[in-house]
């Protein structure tokens, strides 16, 4: 179990720099900021766990997981497609390449 831990921690340290955590390199997708440049290591730490780890999980405790949902759903209206989070964070989401297995 701990080299499972072990080894996707350090995939999520190496994905992370290309705005992609492993599930978002899995399905081919990727953050790139407001300007269109690569999400890089900085934002993307911010964007997964500051804003959506801590900010949104510390909220969604207090609301009974409304706002995490919410978060979530807010693309599915939003203009630009984005949710809360990606708002927060100055990114989009957008396709990329896919992980070849």
């Amino acid at each position: 179990m701990a080299t499972l831990i072990i080894g996707y921690l350090v995939w999520w340290l190496i994905v992370i720099g290309k705005g992609q955590t492993p599930g978002k390199q899995i399905m081919g997708i990727r953050a790139i900021t407001d300007s269109g440049m690569k999400s890089g290591w900085g934002r993307t730490f911010v964007r997964e766990l500051l804003v959506k780890g801590i900010v949104f999980g510390f909220l969604s405790a207090f609301t009974l997981g409304v706002v995490g949902i919410l978060d979530y759903l807010w693309a599915l209206w939003d203009i630009d497609k984005q949710a809360l989070h990606d708002k927060m964070a100055g990114t989009f989401v957008v396709q990329g390449p896919r992980l070849e297995i």
